[in-house]
């Protein structure tokens, strides 16, 4: 299982407001998804930009 290994590798490292000028190409909002983060299990919505996860936290957070 690589795929959900580096899946979660990047999941645990990224935490940050997805910016203006580095748009999604997919966001995923009202969900639950595991951040591997202790300090924050769990955030409600992220961004994908090609095969990255490019931003992980709360719906507003993915608003441009």
């Amino acid at each position: 299982m690589k795929h959900a290994s580096s899946f979660l590798d990047n999941l645990a490292v990224c935490s940050w407001s997805l910016r203006p000028e580095d748009p999604a190409d997919l966001v995923l909002r009202d969900t639950r998804v595991w951040t591997g983060n202790p300090d924050q299990e769990y955030a409600e919505a992220v961004a994908i930009r090609g095969d990255r996860i490019v931003a992980v936290g709360r719906n507003e957070d993915m608003d441009p």
